[in-house]
């Protein structure tokens, strides 16, 4: 006769079943989304059964507490409390209005979008985050994610930097997905190659993917710069040629880059990109070139006639630059580092130019240049290292004034420094005279950086910004932002009496904003406490200090 087992009133009589409520909010969860509204009904009523359940098991709770025997209350029926109280937050939180939630895609797309795209001028910027970005923004939840893999901008910026050892077919299959994912939206590409050697073949196999969407290029970006110091990079013609056809055939082309540490362009590599621009007569309207040398027998576009922006990082001569500017009519911005002087420089107006910058590069050629160029419309002008040439004595300051005057320029940004070894290229009085011109008078930012701060004092420059009681006014009376790196001010207290005067002007005049400050090793730490204490007292007034010490 089979046995009979007892049960006892404490154990469960059949396995527990899953709560359909937790059922239905771990689903949610695992699918990263929002509940239907089918769903949130569900809740709500799992909402009211839930309450009604934890009130009795509480009253439960209470009666096996207060009975004369004092019974302590069973495990089961704690452990039924416990996930009621669990469950309970749960479920609220799953009713929770969050507004994010109920935006419609459009508008989730234009967030998205305005997260992302850079609203910065400069070409370098956005081009190598958007697709992280884009793809932390999938991964959110599911809703997001569909919104995020439909919003076609967020994947058309293809950024590939071939590295060493760097899997191939795995980037190839990355290029191949963002080129699908962004469909016909403007596309950019950026391709480099941090390696000794480029590797031709995987150079060859990414631009042949991009090749049959050169239709939609907006910009590429060529960077073949070696990841050690020493390394150079010579790019093999079959590469050249795979650009310059890719160039050919993309009409709608506005940004173009050719970096690379080592062209010899009297053979036709960075003349293929550039005669592909004529070809296709597409809108460039920015051009960076980074090379050691450019051949003069180079071909350029004959028209750049939408060129606003043009940054040239290379060994050319200044009568070839200028054959380039000619063509561009609409330049705006023009950045030069290490352009070469010649003795053929025809004079040359540019009436659009309002930013020059110059970069490494010698006196001797910034003197050149500045002498046989007019720019009526400058407003920014920088000239940070110039490199003194050795047995070569050129008059960089006169050389300036005579570019002022005859331009007839009113510049708002004027920034100075010394040669990059420290070499006084421009001297303490050279820059008073600068600022004295009718030029610098409606400055607004004004910046001086120099090499060592031992170089010489800045006295004379801040004498020439304090208020003149003679003249009833400021010699730069519209100036807010002044930066000094690198100084040391000889007499004490000159620094303190040019800011409390910028503080303080008379009605009419500008008040100074800010002022970043860096100190060489003699300057006294009771100036900088001073100026921290002059800060303090001004309302609307930010101040950056630091020293050497």
């Amino acid at each position: 006769m089979p046995t009979t087992q007892t049960r006892n009133k404490h154990t469960l009589s059949s396995p527990p079943t899953d709560n359909p409520a937790t059922q239905l909010l771990d689903n949610i969860a695992a699918e990263r989304r929002q509940p239907t509204p089918s769903e949130i009904s569900l809740i709500r009523g799992f909402v009211d059964d839930t309450q009604r359940n934890l009130d009795s098991l509480n009253a439960r709770v209470r009666r096996s507490t207060t009975t004369v025997y004092g019974k302590k209350p069973t495990p089961g029926l704690r452990a039924k409390l416990d996930e009621a109280r669990r469950l309970m937050p749960r479920l609220r939180d799953a009713l929770v209005s969050r507004p994010v939630h109920k935006l419609p895609a459009e508008v989730l797309m234009e967030i998205f979008l305005d997260i992302i795209e850079s609203h910065e001028p400069d070409i370098k910027v956005g081009w190598d985050a958007n697709t992280l970005q884009a793809c932390c923004l999938a991964q959110v939840c599911a809703s997001w994610r569909n919104v995020a893999l439909v919003t076609r901008r967020l994947w058309n910026v293809v950024a590939i930097t071939l590295r060493y050892r760097s899997p191939a077919r795995g980037t190839l299959t990355e290029v191949a997905t963002l080129l699908e994912r962004s469909a016909n939206a403007p596309l950019f590409v950026s391709l480099g190659c941090d390696l000794p050697i480029i590797d031709a073949k995987k150079v060859k196999s990414i631009l042949e993917l991009v090749a049959p969407h050169a239709s939609r290029l907006v910009g590429l970006r060529t960077s073949f710069a070696g990841m050690f110091s020493f390394a150079t990079l010579a790019v093999p013609i079959e590469i050249s040629q795979t650009i310059g056809r890719i160039v050919a055939e993309a009409p709608n082309l506005q940004r173009l880059w050719w970096e690379t540490e080592r062209g010899n362009f009297e053979n036709p590599t960075f003349s293929l990109q550039l005669s592909g621009i004529e070809k296709s007569g597409a809108p460039l309207k920015q051009l960076y070139i980074q090379s050691s040398g450019m051949g003069s027998s180079t071909r350029y576009p004959k028209s750049l006639a939408f060129l606003t922006d043009l940054v040239l990082i290379s060994h050319i001569a200044i009568s070839s630059l200028f054959g380039i500017l000619a063509t561009a009519p609409v330049l705006e911005t023009l950045s030069l580092s290490e352009i070469n002087d010649d003795s053929h420089v025809p004079a040359l107006t540019l009436k659009s130019m309002r930013v020059l910058r110059f970069g490494d590069t010698s006196n001797r050629a910034v003197s050149a240049f500045l002498g046989a160029v007019s720019l009526p419309a400058l407003k920014t002008l920088h000239i940070p290292q110039v490199l003194r040439v050795d047995g070569v004595i050129v008059d960089l300051q006169q050389a300036i004034s005579n570019f002022f005057a005859r331009s007839q320029c009113t510049l708002q940004r004027l920034f100075l420094g010394e040669g990059r070894a420290g070499e006084q290229v421009l001297s303490e009085q050279d820059m008073v005279s600068l600022l004295k011109h009718h030029a610098c008078r409606a400055l607004v930012d004004l910046s001086i950086q120099l090499a060592r701060p031992t170089s010489f004092c800045l006295d004379t420059v801040l004498q020439h910004l304090v208020f003149d009681a003679e003249q009833n006014h400021f010699p730069i009376p519209q100036l807010i932002y002044l930066t000094l790196r690198g100084i040391d001010v000889a007499l004490a207290g000159r620094l303190q009496d040019m800011v409390r005067s910028r503080l303080a002007p008379p009605p009419g005049q500008r008040k100074l904003r800010i002022l970043r400050a860096h100190f060489g090793r003699r300057a006294a730490h009771e100036e900088i406490h001073l100026l921290r204490t002059i800060a303090k007292e001004y309302s609307g007034f930010k101040l950056k200090v630091d020293s050497e010490e």
